[in-house]
């Protein structure tokens, strides 16, 4: 998530990132889905400058992952193990890659799965956490908050966020948010 920084053209060396990244290894395969940050945009001193309606994903950011394989879940779901799990990946809600906000709702993307099956949901930012939940969601795996990244940040991202940064329980639904590894705005 929010791999390439909104500008394909700014990763440097990307066959020996793709050879990194091919190190990864699951028996269930590796899966992802893209960030707010996955398109093509302008920027502006570090912040993005470009509406939302022209935020596309560069094909080439596509063929990067797939060449890293890794697949992305554009709001999709595969069944793992021989049904015995589910792993479902949402579009971004701020920029889907394709110049909408148009993703699945989550009763859309959920249905027709063994709702008694665990369900581990890759959502770049943790919201619609109780909705989730409520739908079966086991465990959400989110990112996007930077975890406030810088004070004063810190202080106020609890008000955008039930999860800005690390791990909470609710109704079931293990929520975690990782902070990243990189750095956004200024």
């Amino acid at each position: 998530v929010d791999i390439f920084d909104s500008d394909m053209d700014a990763v440097r060396e990307p066959e020996k990132i793709i050879q990194a990244l091919k190190g990864l290894h699951c028996q269930y395969g590796i899966y992802g889905v893209c960030g707010n940050h996955d398109v093509e945009e302008k920027i502006i001193a570090g912040f993005s400058a470009s509406p939302k309606k022209d935020a596309f994903r560069d094909p080439r950011m596509t063929s990067f992952l797939a060449a890293a394989g890794i697949t992305i879940l554009d709001d999709q779901i595969v069944s793992l193990d021989g049904g015995n799990f589910y792993l479902a990946g949402r579009k971004d809600g701020i920029k889907a890659g394709d110049g909408t906000k148009n993703r699945k709702s989550i009763p859309q993307l959920l249905s027709g799965i063994d709702e008694k099956a665990p369900l581990i949901v890759i959502e770049h930012e943790p919201n619609e956490l109780a909705a989730l939940a409520q739908r079966g969601a086991d465990l959400v795996l989110s990112g996007h908050t930077h975890g406030g990244q810088m004070f004063p940040i810190t202080l106020v991202t609890g008000l955008f966020w039930q999860n800005p940064y690390g791990m909470i329980e609710q109704n079931g639904m293990t929520s975690i948010v990782t902070s990243g590894v990189g750095t956004y705005g200024p």
